[in-house]
């Protein structure tokens, strides 16, 4: 478990996991309660055998405590795969893979000292669902909302969308997803303010079979699809959230260039779709994502891939969510050298450097040659030919 400051500097790891009752292996990310701590969940490990934990600790790594350690019986489940939700009622929410020899995941709620578990929902793998994968969503109306990545009825297991009160009462399937209309929603649901949820799918829809966006009433009716991804971004995995003016951001596991994932934005309306970043083929600026993306308060967007980078070994990136706005920040002059420093990049876009010596000319710019900004919005750019001119503009375009 690390921390990293939205600059990529100070990276620093807070907790090394071992297996043990500590738990091991987390499946999520962590959030941050009303109390200030960090609560998270492991996949194996704790003290009643690999079935995982519930973990919390300070934000500088110290007092940490699984203070939950799953039986894996039909009681409370085991092998959490998604992250912990706090309710405006103080306690957390999660789910579990598995429950039992025969029950494939439950709906928990627990508090965060560990004293009071509840299981509100033991799936049956059949009409309510099976494999619980997204993160959970409290309502506006105070119900706990999810999806389920597979279970339906008959032969097709294409997953739910489904709903479930606090205390356990009123269950029930949203939808029962299929492939015309987006199968498999592997990431969690986004209420938005105009009261409709919105989510993705992985697959279905009737462009390829490359997964979906769709919008759904609380209630369960009006369900809509507002994109069907076409290659150019393919199989979202991860939870939508909103940007600046209310548009939706994502990221996709697979298309853009060959199959190495996307980061997109579109309208609620399902207009506007826009790939933002498409990953490298050589990996290099990471490999398919394989979970959302967060908008930080600088406005930026940021994220992770598991594979790629400089090690492949995956990545933390960067995007950001309006138009880039490039700037000099300064200019180093050498005999017969100029070197260029600007800053406010798209992260990994090529930005072609030209030239003049007039800068009223509208036309007859020269191409230098081009760079591509770093994750840091910033790149550099060295005119090796300047002492042949006695004076020289500079500006950049997109190729």
């Amino acid at each position: 478990m690390f921390r990293v400051k939205k600059d990529g500097t100070d990276f620093s790891v807070l907790r090394h996991f071992a297996s043990g009752a500590g738990g091991n292996r987390p499946t999520a990310g962590v959030i941050e309660a009303t109390d200030g701590l960090l609560y998270g969940v492991t996949g194996t490990g704790g003290s009643n055998g690999l079935n995982g934990t519930i973990f919390k600790l300070n934000k500088d790594g110290t007092g940490y405590t699984a203070f939950w350690s799953f039986t894996g019986t039909a009681a409370d489940g085991k092998q959490p795969q998604t992250g912990l939700i706090e309710g405006r009622d103080g306690f957390l929410y999660g789910t579990t893979f598995g429950a039992g020899t025969s029950v494939p995941g439950n709906v928990f709620k627990i508090s965060k000292d560990g004293t009071s578990f509840s299981a509100l929902h033991r799936f049956e793998g059949t009409g309510d669902g099976m494999l619980p994968w997204g993160d959970l969503l409290e309502g506006s109306d105070d119900a706990i909302y999810g999806t389920t990545f597979s279970g339906t009825t008959g032969s097709s297991l294409l997953g739910t969308i489904f709903k479930v009160n606090k205390d356990g009462t009123g269950y029930q399937v949203l939808r029962r997803c299929d492939l015309a209309s987006g199968a498999y929603p592997y990431g969690g649901l986004l209420e938005l303010s105009d009261g409709l949820l919105y989510g993705t799918t992985t697959k279905g829809g009737s462009v390829g079979n490359n997964g979906t966006v769709f919008k759904i009433n609380k209630d369960g009716t009006g369900y809509t699809l507002i994109h069907e991804f076409d290659g150019d971004g393919a199989e979202p995995r991860g939870r939508l959230v909103e940007g600046p003016g209310g548009a939706l951001y994502g990221a996709t596991f697979s298309g853009g260039n060959g199959t190495n994932g996307t980061v997109f934005r579109l309208n609620k309306d399902g207009s506007g779709y826009t790939v933002l970043h498409r990953f490298a083929n050589d990996g290099s600026d990471g490999r398919i994502p394989s979970a959302g993306v967060l908008v930080a308060s600088d406005g930026a967007i940021y994220g992770t891939t598991p594979f790629g980078g400089s090690t492949n070994l995956g990545t933390i990136f960067k995007l950001f969510s309006s138009a880039p706005s490039l700037a000099v920040l300064s200019i180093a002059k050498t005999i017969s050298t100029v070197l260029l420093n600007m800053t406010g990049g798209s992260p990994g876009a090529v930005y072609c450097i030209q030239s003049s010596t007039n800068l009223r000319l509208t036309s007859g710019w020269t191409v230098l040659g081009s760079n591509a900004a770093g994750l840091d919005g910033r790149l550099q750019f060295l005119d090796t030919n300047a002492s042949a001119h006695p004076r020289q503009f500079y500006r950049t375009v997109t190729p």
